[in-house]
């Protein structure tokens, strides 16, 4: 399996398909938000989406980006 795919998978006999893209969509903004030093235009910008999709993302996850 690919490095750093592991933690998603766990013990390997149970893949929530929409828990795992959601995790992965929750370390891409973060990731896009270190690069960009907090700046969510950027940040946007590096991900290909508008910055009001990713402030739509951000808002429907709220409590997992408060301490951006």
């Amino acid at each position: 399996m690919a490095a750093g795919l592991d933690d998603f998978f766990g013990n390997g006999t149970s893949l929530d398909f929409n828990r795992l893209i959601g995790e992965m969509e929750n370390r891409l903004i973060r990731h896009a938000l270190r690069l960009a030093e907090g700046n969510k235009k950027e940040a946007a910008w590096l991900l290909c989406l508008k910055r009001t999709t990713l402030l739509e993302k951000m808002k429907k996850k709220s409590e997992i980006f408060t301490d951006l």
